[in-house]
C-alpha cells in the first residue's frame, strides 16, 4: 500500500511543478502546499490514533489532535481552492484541486501505519 503514497507524491510534485513553471508559481506552490497539508494532518491524526495504546494517549488529547489536523485539513482545502488549480487530462476531462486534496485525504487514512504516529 505504501506505494500508492509514493505515486500520489510524485504526481502532486509533477502537476505542481508543471503549474509553476507554465501558468503561475503561486498557483502550483499554493496548491502544493494545499496539498500537503490536507495529507500530512489527516496522517498525522490516523497515526496516532491506531498507536493511541502504545503512546497512552487520553481522549482529551486526541480530540487535541484531531481539531489541529482538522484545521490543517480546512485550511489546505481552502487553500487549494482559493489557488484554482486543476489537472487536465488528456481526452478533456480535468480533476479539480478539491478532488485530489480529497484524493490524498482518503490515501492518508488507507496507508497510513502506527509508526507513523507522533
Amino acid at each position: 500500500m505504501t506505494w500508492i503514497r509514493y505515486i500520489y507524491f510524485v504526481l502532486t510534485l509533477l502537476t505542481c511543478g508543471q503549474a509553476m513553471f507554465r501558468a503561475s508559481f503561486f498557483v502550483g506552490a499554493s496548491a502544493l502546499v494545499g496539498f500537503a497539508l490536507c495529507f500530512f494532518s489527516t496522517a498525522t491524526f490516523v497515526g496516532s490514533y491506531l498507536a493511541r495504546r502504545e503512546h497512552k494517549y487520553t481522549q482529551k488529547q486526541l480530540a487535541g489532535i484531531g481539531a489541529i489536523a482538522l484545521v490543517l485539513c480546512a485550511c489546505g482545502i481552502a487553500l487549494v481552492l482559493w489557488s484554482g488549480f486543476w489537472i487536465a487530462l488528456s481526452g478533456g476531462t480535468t480533476i479539480t484541486g478539491l478532488e485530489w486534496a480529497v484524493a490524498g485525504i482518503v490515501i492518508a487514512v488507507l496507508t497510513t501505519r502506527k509508526k507513523d504516529a507522533l
